[in-house]
């Protein structure tokens, strides 16, 4: 089974996405969708984060998408412009962030850092 996002129609990021959905992918637009299937997550308690521990206990990796971030919301073509991350990997550092509380996904697929971080 696949759990994938939708990619845009007119972007070349969106191609096989958008093929694996035909073959019968899974839609996966929220981290609701992601914790259907797989209710282990739905039982860990939401860590309350604040500012102080985002940045004492946050992984490495997510440091260039906070700092990209900001205070503004990104969409991921924005932020795979302005980091340097692969596709892939971008995309499963935004699920663990989202499933982390680090960060939500707003009105238009953009991200931004959850208040209590800012």
């Amino acid at each position: 089974m696949y759990l994938l996002f939708l990619g845009k129609l007119d972007s070349s990021v969106g191609i096989g996405v958008n093929n694996m959905i035909k073959k019968g992918a899974i839609l996966t637009t929220c981290v609701e969708d992601i914790l259907e299937y797989y209710p282990e997550f739905k039982e860990r308690k939401r860590k309350e984060i604040t500012q102080k521990k985002i940045f004492l206990n946050v992984r490495e990796e997510y440091l260039q998408i906070i700092n990209i971030l900001g205070d503004k919301e990104k969409s991921i073509e924005e932020l795979l412009s302005e980091g340097s991350f692969r596709v892939k990997e971008l995309l499963k550092m935004l699920t663990n962030m989202e499933l982390e509380g680090i960060i939500t996904k707003g009105f238009g697929g953009k991200y931004k850092l959850r208040s209590e971080t800012k």
